[in-house]
């Protein structure tokens, strides 16, 4: 079971978090300052470093927080999925629903933080979805899933979401398969 986290700090969390979208509608994130947030915020500035060392670490945070979310969506119905596109489109359901956030690091030019999360949570995903198996995970499909991934979702969200989330999770799922160690979950 996972720890609870004070209210307290999920309070300054979200007010922190907010009020750094609220100022990237006014001006470019590398002129964001602890100072601007914490004013914005109305939380002092020992309470932020208490909760992050960096302007970057709130949307970081964030995007691992949420991740975990999925993660944990996913584990719970690994073992009821014939489909490997059912995982997919909940990940890509989950993108969407995460819009704003990201929208906010390419706002702050995080491409590169995005990119070296998706690895991370690629592997965590696909150590959730190969369970039965213990051969290491082939990296260099890892690694261009993550960049493709990230490229495929960026694109798709600053053009205004032209294709349905069933139609993108089916385009991640063709190129996520061959990670796949237990061929029961097939393609739709």
């Amino acid at each position: 079971m996972k720890p609870k986290v004070d209210r307290r700090i999920l309070k300054t969390r979200a007010l922190l978090l907010n009020s750094l979208l609220k100022l990237l509608d006014t001006k470019p994130f590398r002129d964001i300052t602890i100072k601007d947030l914490t004013n914005l915020a109305d939380v002092a500035k020992p309470t932020f470093y208490r909760n992050y060392s960096s302007v970057q670490d709130i949307l970081l945070n964030e995007l691992d927080y949420r991740a975990e979310g999925y993660m944990d969506e996913i584990s719970e119905v690994i073992d009821s999925c014939k489909y490997f596109n059912e995982i997919t489109f909940i990940l890509f359901s989950r993108f969407n629903d995460n819009g704003e956030l990201f929208l906010a690091m390419y706002k702050a030019e995080m491409d590169n933080y995005i990119i070296d999360r998706y690895i991370q949570y690629t592997t965590q995903m696909m150590e959730i979805v190969n369970k039965n198996h213990d051969q290491a995970p082939d990296l260099a499909r890892i690694f261009y899933f993550a960049g493709g991934t990230h490229c495929l979702f960026k694109h798709w969200l600053l053009a205004g979401r032209p294709r349905d989330i069933m139609e993108m999770s089916d385009i991640l799922a063709n190129d996520l398969y061959p990670l796949v160690k237990d061929k029961t979950i097939t393609i739709k």
